[in-house]
């Protein structure tokens, strides 16, 4: 992997920002003129999941990092550069266009453990607001928005497929978002068919955007959710996330579903486009439609869903806890849905690790299996209960200079894995995929 930090230009703008590159069609990216919101971009289509973002009983628009268009809030930095791992950490607060933060001081810690395959795991930590009541009670949370950024000069139809995105879970099941092209008036580009559905914003979400529990009931019992956004002659972003609350913490759902155990996701209108962010620098307002006469000189972004945690219906006021922590794993595949899921099972449903007493546990916020005083060997039993992609090993303590792999006795080639030293620990990524019991020895060269 390659970490750089310096000038980026998207859209004949350039700016300060973070890009790590993998040798693949598609790079990870934090820019200022994004508000430093943490993108993959694909062959210059862009994509983002988003970020923390609530509103208020008292304010007229949402409170979230793109508000901050003098990132006077907002900033990334690296924490971590090496062959076989990359950490960047975006911190950025919920505020207004004048800097004003919801209730006083609500703000969010992002953490990507980018890895050598292009994919990440994004650990969104939250801190909701408790010093003033500025802005009010909350109305809603959103911890994500799966969003298509179009870049100067293209219009969502032309990069975003018909059959949008594909929505499933590691079972199988699954459903495609259908944005059927006749519906599109091209001058502008999805303007006519959002005003069907609203007549103002931000004051009601309710009729435009359809709830996928109400839609396509059967995703209640969902364990997982993978989306995949299907864009045209280009790698398909995604992102998968848990039901379970103790990995996605979330309220019942209010949208009226039988079985509310479940965050709530509402399904986006065909090829609606907005150019209030990226690259926006006028006074701030959420909902500025792009005609195509705006998709010619500046960026724009489509959404495609948007995952909530909590919704308000009612008299009910629900926050998370400070510090509540969500994970996802995000990137870009050219694979099937196939390996998507099993992707998912594997980040969710780790292997069991016997006959070492080093190990510590799995982290799924870092995607890892956790050896503690390792020293120069570690040998362990690898029971996996489904397909385990590209496992990630931290040995701490480990005292060589460098690491010889054997599995099952025989020996990794150099490309078959990489290696990189923080502090005291080695982090190791591997280009394999362990489909049954298997013998994994370390030891120092």
């Amino acid at each position: 992997m390659r970490v750089y930090e310096g000038n980026i230009t998207f859209s004949d703008v350039t700016s300060h920002g973070i890009r790590v590159e993998f040798g693949k069609p598609w790079s990870f990216v934090s820019w200022r003129e994004a508000q430093y919101v943490c993108c993959w971009d694909i062959e210059g289509v862009w994509f983002t999941s988003e970020w923390f973002e609530t509103m208020g009983t008292k304010s007229e628009y949402d409170y979230e990092p793109i508000s901050d268009k003098q990132c006077r809030h907002t900033n990334a930095r690296v924490l971590e550069a090496g062959p076989a791992r990359t950490v960047i950490h975006w911190r950025y607060s919920l505020c207004d266009t004048l800097g004003r933060i919801f209730n006083g001081n609500t703000a969010a810690d992002e953490y990507h453990y980018i890895y050598p395959d292009g994919i990440s795991v994004r650990k969104l930590v939250g801190w909701p607001g408790d010093q003033s009541d500025f802005g009010g009670d909350p109305t809603f949370w959103e911890v994500g928005e799966v969003i298509i950024v179009n870049p100067k000069g293209s219009m969502s139809y032309e990069n975003i497929n018909p059959k949008a995105a594909t929505f499933s879970d590691a079972k199988g099941q699954e459903f495609t978002l259908d944005w059927t092209e006749d519906e599109i008036d091209r001058s502008v580009a999805g303007l006519e068919i959002l005003s069907r559905h609203r007549e103002t914003w931000p004051k009601s979400r309710e009729g435009w955007q359809r709830s996928m529990c109400l839609a396509h009931p059967k995703t209640t019992k969902w364990d997982e959710y993978i989306i995949r956004v299907n864009l045209r002659n280009r790698p398909s972003p995604f992102v998968i996330f848990p039901r379970d609350n103790e990995l996605f913490p979330h309220a019942p759902c209010s949208a009226g579903c039988e079985d509310n155990d479940h965050p709530h996701i509402s399904l986006w209108p065909s090829y609606q486009t907005f150019y209030h962010w990226p690259i926006f620098r006028r006074e701030y307002q959420i909902g500025f439609n792009a005609a195509e006469p705006e998709m010619m000189r500046k960026a724009t972004h489509t959404s495609v869903a948007s995952i909530g945690v909590w919704q308000k219906r009612g008299e009910e006021i629900w926050r998370p806890k400070r510090g509540a922590t969500w994970l996802f794993l995000t990137g870009v595949t050219t694979a099937s849905n196939v390996f998507l899921r099993e992707l998912a099972k594997s980040w969710l449903h780790p292997a069991e690790i016997h006959d070492n007493e080093a190990y510590q546990g799995y982290d799924p916020s870092q995607r890892a299996y956790l050896f503690k005083s390792t020293k120069e060997k570690c040998e362990f039993t690898f029971e996996p209960t489904n397909t385990i992609i590209n496992p990630v090993f931290i040995l701490d303590g480990w005292k060589g200079m460098h690491i010889k792999i054997k599995v099952n006795d025989q020996e990794l080639s150099p490309n078959e894995f990489e290696y990189s030293w923080q502090e005291d620990k080695i982090i190791v990524w591997t280009a394999i995929a362990v489909r049954k019991t298997t013998t994994i020895n370390f030891t120092s060269e």
